[in-house]
């Protein structure tokens, strides 16, 4: 481990960074949206960050996330007034696609898991924010769309690579092999590949993660329950993401979440998602790279 979180992912066998930043609402049906001075990185810090990101030769991802200050979750965001929302929304994504621009980010996400503003029912102003966005962006853009509500999403015509969030449950068990969490994957894989045919794009899995504890592969999106550590299982579920969709032509990747800016993160006895100082950190260096 070095003091540098940049070169410790280079040194695991990452070739691209998914960098979040975010900004917030006061509560669901708020139509604001602002950075928050405790949490929310500066414009400075961000492109310190990708300097960095690509002085060490790696790709980038930006992918601006709204999160609700009062804990209420994004997917069920219900703005007052839908369209002085997507006015804010837009203002909002098109200072980060500027930003994706000046600093040659090679992939930029329209927005995160808006489950309840990316039907077909507001087609039209995610037409007019995908519009604004690639005025001022010439990379590619996605949008991550949450793992049980990719098929509701209603303009990923318009968008260059479909992004899952893709916490898919795999195995009920307390501790599955390898071969249970593949066998997980069957049913989820058939059915994106089915499914794919649709649009003709790629896809890419703009964030997964499993805890480093039992029962991790059961709703891999628990970020609460406190269970035992199981280092092993969390490694055995990145390896399976990586060898589930290995033949999947039209799968370009993973972003696994998360990778936490200092040195001493994760270790023997944390339970949360990164894979730092654990077994999952070196699933990479043992694979072949994804295509």
């Amino acid at each position: 481990t070095t003091e540098d979180p940049i070169i410790d992912l280079k040194n695991s066998g990452y070739n691209i960074v998914g960098v979040v930043q975010t900004e917030y609402m006061d509560s669901h049906t708020s139509v604001d949206i602002r950075p928050n001075q405790q949490k929310s990185h500066t414009n400075s810090e961000l492109e310190s960050l990708f300097h960095s990101i690509k002085e060490e030769g790696l790709r980038s991802m930006l992918k601006p996330h709204l999160d609700v200050a009062d804990g209420s979750w994004r997917g069920m965001i219900n703005p007052e007034n839908k369209d002085e929302w997507f006015r804010n929304y837009t203002n909002f994504i098109v200072h980060y696609a500027k930003m994706a621009e000046d600093n040659k980010v090679e992939l930029l996400a329209v927005g995160t898991e808006l489950k309840s503003l990316n039907g077909k029912e507001n087609r039209r102003e995610w037409e007019n924010v995908i519009d604004c966005v690639r005025e001022v962006y010439s990379g590619k853009i996605t949008y991550a769309a949450n793992w049980d509500d990719y098929k509701n999403v209603g303009f990923l015509d318009l968008v260059d690579v479909i992004g899952i969030d893709a916490y898919f449950p795999l195995s009920e068990s307390k501790d599955p092999s390898l071969e249970e969490l593949l066998s997980g994957w069957k049913k989820w894989a058939d059915e994106l590949s089915d499914w794919q045919k649709i649009y003709g794009k790629d896809i890419v899995f703009t964030e997964i993660g499993y805890r480093s504890t039992d029962y991790a592969a059961r709703e891999p999106w628990d970020y609460k329950t406190d269970r035992q550590i199981n280092q092993e299982l969390q490694s055995r579920c990145y390896e399976s993401v990586l060898k589930a969709f290995d033949d999947k032509p039209w799968f370009k990747g993973t972003f696994f979440w998360n990778w936490m800016p200092y040195k001493d993160a994760g270790g023997r006895f944390n339970t949360d998602f990164t894979p730092q100082n654990k077994l999952a950190e070196d699933v990479f260096l043992s694979m072949p790279e994804v295509k």
